[in-house]
């Protein structure tokens, strides 16, 4: 799996490597059944290209995934009017943790941190 993994983000980055700004990381780490909930948030603040379906499906290979296991995922969204890359990489830890990392651009990746800040804070509560 692995593997056809790193192929298919190797022909992702080829694919968009007309995208020439900077882009910045930023993570969560999930415990099952935060995955979706999170994702939520994310869809709240997207504008277009990761709606419910996109949310729902990776959640859901988020979810269903063994220790070890590594998904990568790309996509093209819209924020703050502008069409902008939105790459995702997911590694599920021995006790059933995610971590989430996202590949975007700063603008995005500060509003994602602040999501996560929000959320893990709700959750805390």
């Amino acid at each position: 799996m692995r593997a056809w993994a790193s192929g298919f983000i190797v022909a992702i980055l080829i694919a968009t490597s007309a995208w020439s700004d900077p882009l910045e990381e930023t993570f969560i780490t999930l415990d099952e059944g935060t995955v979706k909930p999170f994702m939520e948030r994310l869809t709240q603040v997207i504008e277009g290209g990761f709606g419910p379906g996109q949310r729902d499906g990776v959640a859901k290979l988020i979810d269903g995934m063994k220790p070890d296991d590594e998904l990568f995922w790309q996509f093209s969204v819209t924020y703050d009017g502008r069409a902008i890359p939105l790459r995702v990489h997911a590694v599920m830890g021995h006790r059933r943790d995610a971590t989430v990392d996202f590949l975007t651009s700063p603008e995005l990746a500060d509003r994602i941190q602040l999501e996560r800040n929000v959320f893990l804070d709700k959750l805390d509560q």
